[in-house]
């Protein structure tokens, strides 16, 4: 049976989750060429807004966020989340 309710505990978690795993795709491109990470900065700044749209969409508050999509900064966004 499909779960038809979600926390907003959960929905934050699932995006935060989101956004690490495509930070994490995104850092898997290597190379010199700035092309490549013109369109590796692009692709990560529309995911991002992608995601916020979302958290908004469900009433969540989005989080001040870096550039970087780091480690550290996800955990720190847990912990800001959770306050």
């Amino acid at each position: 049976m499909k779960r038809q309710v979600w926390s907003i505990d959960e929905i934050r978690d699932i995006l935060i989750a989101s956004n690490e795993v495509s930070g994490m795709t995104a850092s898997m491109v290597s190379g010199d060429d700035p092309q490549d990470v013109a369109r590796v900065q692009a692709y990560r700044q529309g995911f991002k807004a992608a995601l916020v749209a979302v958290g908004l969409a469900l009433g969540l508050t989005p989080l001040p966020a870096p550039v970087s999509a780091d480690a550290p900064v996800v955990a720190k966004h847990r912990a800001m989340a959770r306050r």
